[in-house]
Order: C-alpha cells, then sequence, then structure tokens
C-alpha cells in the first residue's frame, strides 16, 4: 500500500511496509525503484512525482517530477 504525501503537483509515494519512497533513476527509460528517504543518487526531486495532462477516458500519467517528460509506464520482468 502506497501513502502519498504532497500535493498531486509535486508528491512522494511512501510505501510503510518497506519503509522506502518511490525513486526514478533518471534518463529515457529509467527505472523506478525504491530507496529510503533522500537516497536517490539525482537528488531529492527523483523522489517527487506530479500527475500529467488528464486523458479523455478520465486517466492520468504518473511522471517523474525531475524530468517532466517521462511518466510511469510498466513493464513485465519478462520484457
Amino acid at each position: 500500500m502506497w501513502k502519498r504525501l504532497g500535493p498531486s503537483s509535486q508528491l512522494s509515494l511512501y510505501n510503510a511496509a518497506k519503509d522506502q519512497y518511490m525513486s526514478y533513476t533518471g534518463g529515457n527509460e529509467g527505472a523506478v525503484v525504491m530507496e529510503d528517504q533522500d537516497a536517490s543518487p539525482i537528488g531529492p526531486n527523483g523522489q517527487l512525482w506530479s500527475w500529467g495532462g488528464q486523458e479523455d477516458w478520465g486517466a492520468s500519467a504518473l511522471r517523474s517530477f525531475w524530468d517532466s517528460g517521462q511518466n510511469v509506464d510498466a513493464k513485465s520482468p519478462d520484457g
């Protein structure tokens, strides 16, 4: 379960079971990993997120605050 901290324009996602935060690693197709608070190698904005524009069907993409051009995409373990 995730806990959202902060406003929709600049939020952190915290997982209490792991006691870690969702973090972007940078770059095109950069991985999203779990890290301790303020442990991101790309700096504090590496653990901040925002919501992209709303699509016609009502959904919005989660995107990196550090690089607003990068949306979070799911990838299966087998590629």
